[in-house]
């Protein structure tokens, strides 16, 4: 699924040591409440609400694109396509709902941060 060496990609951005560490708990639980704030707003935009979920979609293709392969990252494209519309329908349905997308961001985050410090911890 990983098309990049991780390790080494972290530790040529500075990430190793405490500042992994602190990466790990800004991606993880600091970032997804901010980000799902910062689309939330642009969903609720009214007429764009298409093509905020194609710049949700495009915005981390681009970014998943630099790590996996891609019969991997087609699927997941599709994934987080679905995340985006799903997580529209439930701020529209919760009255501008917040705590659910951002949990559910979260919880995708922190997967994906758990898999990186396994993959490099050789489980």
């Amino acid at each position: 699924m990983v098309a990049s060496p991780l390790e080494g990609w972290l530790r040529g951005v500075g990430l190793s040591g405490w500042s992994f560490r602190t990466f790990v708990f800004s991606y993880g639980l600091v970032h997804p409440p901010l980000e799902q704030a910062h689309w939330a707003s642009l969903r609720r935009a009214g007429r764009l609400r298409g093509a905020v979920h194609l710049a949700f979609k495009a915005y981390h293709g681009l970014v998943l694109r630099e790590f996996m392969h891609w019969e991997w990252w087609v699927p997941c494209l599709a994934i987080v396509a679905c995340a985006s519309l799903a997580w529209g329908w439930l701020d529209a349905r919760l009255e501008k709902g917040f705590a659910v997308p951002a949990c559910a961001h979260l919880v995708a985050d922190l997967g994906l941060i758990l898999a990186i410090w396994a993959r490099m911890s050789g489980w």
